[in-house]
This record gives C-alpha cells, sequence and structure tokens, in this order.
C-alpha cells in the first residue's frame, strides 16, 4: 500500500492520504510526486504557501521540485515561503529565495528563541478541478532521504476553514514575534475559525507551547479502555522529555488498553524507560522512521493525530499537527503502523 483516497461524508472536505516506506521496493517517492503534481495543477494567479525545515541539493529530486514552483511563478502564481536557517548555505535555498513573492527566513525559530521552523506544510489557494483550497500536511523535508528512504506520511485535506487556519499560522510565523506560549488551535467541539465549523471532527494544533499539559496527551487520555481502546503511536524522536505523552501512554497501558509504540533508533533513554515503567505497552526499536502520528480507537470513536511534530522537540519548535476523527483514514493509518511495527524489533536497547 502506498496511497490511499478516503473520501468523506462531509461535502465540504475531501481527505486523501498518501505514505512512503523505508523498504525501496514499496518506497515510490509517492508524497514527493504528490506535491510536485499539486504545484502542477495550482491553478493560474492563485497562492501557494510553503513552510520547509530542511532543502537539499540533490539533482533527482529537489531541483525538478524547483521547476515546478518556476512553472507555478510563469502562470502568475504568487509564492510565498517561509523556511529555517538550516539550510541556508544550500543552492536549492537560493534558489527557491529567488522564486518566491515573499520569503522569511527564521532564525533559531519564528516564536521560540534557539529552535527551529520545524513545519513542512504546502498551501494551495486553488487547484485546478479541486472545489476548495488544499491543505499538504506531512512529515516530510525536502532532502533525497526524506523522499525516498524513510517511513513518511502526509494528510492531503481539501477544505477552506483548515486552509484559512493554516494561512493564519503561516502568518504568524513571518511575523517576526517572538512568542514562546504561541500555540493556537481551533475547530474539534471547541472552536471555529473564522465562524465556521470544522467538518469531520478535524482540528488544528499550531506550536510552539511553552505552558500547560501537551495536547496530544490529553486526546488520547480520553481513549476508552473499557471498550477496546487501543493506541498506537509512531516517531523518529520520543525522548524522555515527554513527561505528559508518556505518563498517558503508561496509564492507558494499564488500565487495560492495548498500547504499541514505535520509535526512531537513537531513542535509548525514553526506550528503556518504557521497558522499565510501563512494561505493558509493546515496543518496537524501528530503523529508517520519520513519521510523527498517533491513533487512538475504542468502540465509539477513531481518532488520527498526524503532522510534523515530534513527541518531544514539538514544545518548542515551530510544528503543526492535525486531528481527524475518521474510520477510513484511522484504518488507512493503522495499516501503515502495522508494517512499520513489524519493519521494527523488540530489543532490550534501541541505539
Amino acid at each position: 500500500m502506498i496511497c490511499r483516497a478516503v473520501p468523506t461524508q462531509s461535502r465540504t472536505v475531501w481527505s486523501q492520504l498518501f505514505f512512503d516506506y523505508a523498504d525501496p521496493v514499496q518506497n515510490k517517492a509517492t508524497i514527493y510526486h504528490q506535491l510536485v503534481s499539486l504545484i502542477d495543477a495550482a491553478a493560474p494567479h492563485s497562492a501557494i504557501y510553503m513552510s520547509v525545515f530542511a532543502i537539499d541539493d540533490t539533482f533527482v529530486f529537489v531541483p525538478p521540485l524547483l521547476d515546478a514552483i518556476e512553472r507555478a511563478r510563469g502562470r502568475s502564481i504568487a509564492i510565498h515561503a517561509v523556511t529555517d536557517d538550516k539550510s541556508k548555505a544550500t543552492q536549492s535555498y537560493a534558489r527557491l529565495k529567488s522564486l518566491c513573492d515573499t520569503f522569511y527566513m527564521c532564525v533559531a525559530g519564528c516564536h521560540w528563541k534557539n529552535s527551529h521552523n520545524h513545519n513542512k506544510f504546502v498551501l494551495f489557494s486553488s487547484v485546478t478541478g479541486r472545489s476548495e483550497p488544499v491543505v499538504l500536511q506531512s512529515s516530510v523535508n525536502w532532502t533525497r532521504d526524506q523522499f525516498t528512504h524513510l517511513f513518511q506520511q502526509a494528510f492531503l485535506i481539501e477544505n477552506t476553514a483548515v486552509y484559512q487556519q493554516y494561512v493564519k499560522y503561516f502568518q504568524d510565523l513571518t511575523s517576526g514575534v517572538k512568542d514562546q506560549d504561541y500555540y493556537l488551535t481551533s475547530g474539534g467541539a471547541n472552536k471555529a475559525f473564522n465562524g465556521v465549523a470544522f467538518p469531520m471532527g478535524i482540528r488544528t494544533y499550531f506550536f510552539p507551547r511553552a505552558s500547560g499539559t501537551d495536547p496530544l496527551a490529553t486526546a488520547i487520555s480520553k481513549t476508552d479502555c473499557s471498550a477496546g481502546g487501543e493506541i498506537r503511536l509512531a516517531d523518529n524522536i520520543f525522548s524522555i522529555s515527554s513527561v505528559d505523552l508518556f505518563d498517558v501512554l503508561q496509564k492507558l497501558s494499564n488500565n487495560g488498553c492495548k498500547v504499541k509504540v514505535g520509535m526512531g533508533t537513537g531513542n535509548n533513554d525514553m526506550y528503556t524507560h518504557i521497558l522499565n515503567k510501563a512494561p505493558k505497552v509493546h515496543l518496537r526499536c524501528i530503523p529508517l522512521i520519520h513519521v510523527k502520528y498517533i491513533l487512538s480507537t475504542d468502540s465509539s470513536r477513531s481518532m488520527v493525530l498526524a503532522g510534523s511534530r515530534p513527541m518531544s522537540l514539538g514544545w518548542n519548535e515551530d510544528d503543526a499537527m492535525i486531528r481527524v476523527m475518521s474510520v477510513p483514514i484511522y484504518n488507512a493509518f493503522a495499516a501503515h503502523f502495522d508494517l512499520l511495527f513489524a519493519y521494527g524489533k523488540a530489543s532490550a536497547t534501541c541505539k
């Protein structure tokens, strides 16, 4: 399985999921090709907004992606970008800057000091063949290894309210104002945006956040373990600093929920901490993983939280996550998780 298109019951949203794999036989750079396809389908005189963390000079992938952006410029499409200073020495970075109507580089993070703009999203105000603006939120940086050699995920959501919320976040990223407690959320049962309710249980989470409980931990804490509750968490970075998430996972596993965690190599502190303190959690150390998602299900709901935020550094980095309440979308993510979980191994360490 490389990609899954999942239509929803709402007429106001269309969701598609795209997955990439560490296995070179399965990995077809699906997310990369979808991104290029969207740029080429962007309508004349529309706008594209992008927030990119890392970008390299790999000939096979990044220059053709920038070629697509240049073609968009030829159709009078306004290009707006916000980046991190991580890749400022690359030729691709300089070329991207030259193609933009507005270009903003965040130094040590857009909102937080000594951090990063870690975002990985692209927004399209109008795409040929689609009735509403498009948000592509992924876990993928613009580098060869990220496009071709790792487990990755991407959401494509066609919805005006979600798009407007992301544009608001983009504008805040480029404001030059450092706000360590910026945290912004809309959607779900709690908030609309511009008076428009979000469909399909969609909720957006924009970081950084300096205070309060981790909202991802709060979201999964509502899983009903007495009603067949299950949690699947996959991330390349899951550090010992993720106290709120660890506490919830430990509690849910003790309450009878089936909890599976797949984390990337190099997270040995949290890996051994879970082994010692939450032995009921099913744990795997997984190479070549770069996804960032949490899945929760019980008899009354199925939920996906996915985006660019690691399960540790996301507190102080500029990052975005999307929550969707949908059985088909949950099932697609669960199938991807089961493949990457099987790719890993149960071991005493995760170095």
